[in-house]
């Protein structure tokens, strides 16, 4: 009995031990990627391949209200869309919905509009729109899954945890069955709460965010020596949160004339 429990006494630590060696394996496999130095402080024009839309997606994971914004502002913008002023305020008109360089949600999207004569009132458009918003974000999602911008969150896989279950059963055979059920309960857990990989960005994914917060910095000072901005840098100050450093501009009601204005010019 007493030899079982010396025998004990060295398995479990050393399933403890090697589980949490692997786990630091894990990890040290599926770190995130390093941030990429692109060489250049300040960039002139966006990432190749990257949309206002995906500003979000690419930034945090996740799309973003001002995505959405970005996008109703983008189709504006290349005039898939107008905006026109009434008594009871602006209304989202259908433009040229054959505009070149839409993508299929936001083909649908100008199409559904179009088939509103009366258009969609701007203070409506996200509830308007829900359905079409929806369609957009996963488009959005499944782009960035194809570009390789993240590699996905995974489970903790059975290498990690294996070997410690096996020094655990180790413990069992050596006579103390409730220790074995507490030491391979423990390195399932701890394997599976340390050892999963989390959802993050690559290489690739790194390097088109470098570039797109170089492009940012090229907004911040473009925006002290052209206060009044471009038509084109437009969606991009939406979904970069830059719309209230360049002029007044706001996505909403009240901003809308200024869109207006800009885009005259």
């Amino acid at each position: 009995m007493n030899r079982g429990f010396l025998t004990a006494e060295l398995l479990v630590p050393l399933a403890l031990l090697t589980t949490a060696v692997l786990v630091l394996l894990q990890r040290f496999l599926t770190r995130p990627a390093p941030s990429v130095d692109t060489g250049v402080e300040v960039r002139p024009q966006p990432p190749e391949d990257v949309r206002p839309v995906d500003v979000g997606v690419l930034l945090t994971g996740r799309v973003q209200d001002r995505d959405v914004a970005a996008v109703v502002v983008d189709l504006l913008v290349r005039g898939a869309l107008r905006v026109e002023d009434r008594a009871d305020g602006p209304v989202l008109l259908a433009g040229d919905t054959q505009a070149p360089g839409l993508t299929v949600g936001e083909h649908v999207l100008a199409l559904d509009v179009q088939q509103r004569p009366a258009g969609v009132p701007m203070a409506d458009v996200e509830t308007e729109l829900a359905t079409y918003v929806q369609r957009l974000g996963a488009e959005v999602v499944d782009r960035a899954r194809v570009r390789g911008w993240f590699a996905p969150a995974s489970p903790c896989p059975p290498w990690v945890w294996l070997p410690g279950q096996v020094l655990a059963a180790g413990v069992l055979f050596s006579g103390s069955f409730l220790l074995a059920v507490i030491t391979g309960w423990g390195v399932v857990a701890g394997a599976r709460r340390f050892g999963a990989s989390p959802f993050r960005r690559t290489g690739r994914g790194e390097q088109a965010a470098a570039q797109l917060n170089a492009f940012r910095r090229f907004l911040e000072t473009e925006r002290r020596t052209n206060p009044g901005g471009t038509a084109r840098h437009l969606p991009w100050l939406v979904a970069l949160g830059l719309e209230d450093d360049w002029g007044s501009w706001t996505f909403g009601t009240s901003g809308l004339p200024d869109v207006q204005s800009v885009l005259s010019r």
